[in-house]
């Protein structure tokens, strides 16, 4: 496994995760205009409307992306479970959660963007070299 495959796959995994709450805010948004819907008086347009919306959850396929992220979750929280604390700040906020960049990972860690940076390729190298052995 290279660096390059290391970083793809936690890169998809991000996005998997972006999906999983913008789909889950979707769902929920949707089910409560249903369960609004679902008191109003019936009539064939609010039973069109309890039936759309009933589609839309089903094709959000949260459970497919659910399905997906556990898989690389479980490919690779092993061996980021052996990586020091600092790096796995750096993985989960980089990578997992998402939600960062390198400069506030830096400064929740007391470092800057640019050592953020070089130890995501470090980790991302320790991470390919343990994967190929493993």
């Amino acid at each position: 496994m290279t660096v390059e495959d290391v970083k793809k796959e936690l890169r998809e995994l991000k996005h998997i995760e972006r999906c999983i709450k913008v789909r889950e805010t979707i769902r929920d948004i949707r089910t409560k205009r249903l369960v609004k819907l679902m008191e109003m008086p019936k009539s064939p347009e609010t039973e069109k409307e309890i039936s759309e919306i009933k589609e839309i959850i089903r094709s959000l396929n949260i459970q497919d992306y659910i399905r997906k992220a556990t898989a690389l979750e479980k490919k690779y929280f092993g061996i980021i479970s052996t990586l020091g604390p600092k790096e796995q700040i750096i993985v989960f906020e980089c990578f997992v959660n998402g939600d960062k960049t390198y400069w506030q990972v830096g400064e929740q860690l007391g470092y800057s963007d640019e050592w953020v940076r070089a130890k995501v390729r470090e980790i991302a190298s320790e991470l390919a070299r343990r994967m190929t052995t493993a």
